[in-house]
């Protein structure tokens, strides 16, 4: 049962993620006019926060695997509440673009820890269905999430 409620944490994490990753689309263009920026340079909210994971995806895990895999995130989330906040109050497009991107260092690190925990915390014929519920946290994320935003 415990890990059943781990799983389901899990997936609230990749939820947070995946709306503080994608919920910027839809207000590109009220972000584009508060900041006075066109909308192409609005769209590096979203593309450099997605660059920033393709290029530190391979090489974050191994820089961070000796560290605690529970402290680490705890610690990636930690970073994403406070990019989150910074962006709430982000004075210019700069410090706005910051606050994006720099949690996109941790993405893949989250769910790296997050899969693989989920596969490892249930005995080996439930894998799959454990790595699917916490997946399913993105899923909702693009349902729901995403489009509320």
């Amino acid at each position: 049962m415990k890990s059943k409620r781990i799983l389901y944490i899990l997936a609230l994490g990749i939820f947070g993620i995946a709306t503080t990753e994608f919920g910027v689309i839809g207000i590109l263009p009220q972000l584009a006019s508060v900041f006075g920026v066109t909308i192409e340079k609005a769209g590096w909210l979203l593309s450099g926060f997605a660059l920033t994971v393709a290029i530190s995806g391979p090489f974050m895990m191994l820089l961070l695997y000796s560290f605690n895999r529970k402290n680490l995130m705890a610690f990636t989330l930690g970073i994403f509440v406070l990019s989150n906040l910074l962006s709430i109050f982000a004075p210019n497009f700069w410090l706005l673009l910051i606050a994006r991107i720099s949690p996109a260092l941790f993405h893949p690190v989250y769910w790296s820890i997050g899969l693989s925990t989920a596969a490892n915390i249930v005995p080996e014929r439930e894998a799959p269905k454990a790595v699917s519920i916490v997946f399913g946290g993105f899923t909702i994320a693009s349902i729901l999430g995403v489009p509320f935003d």
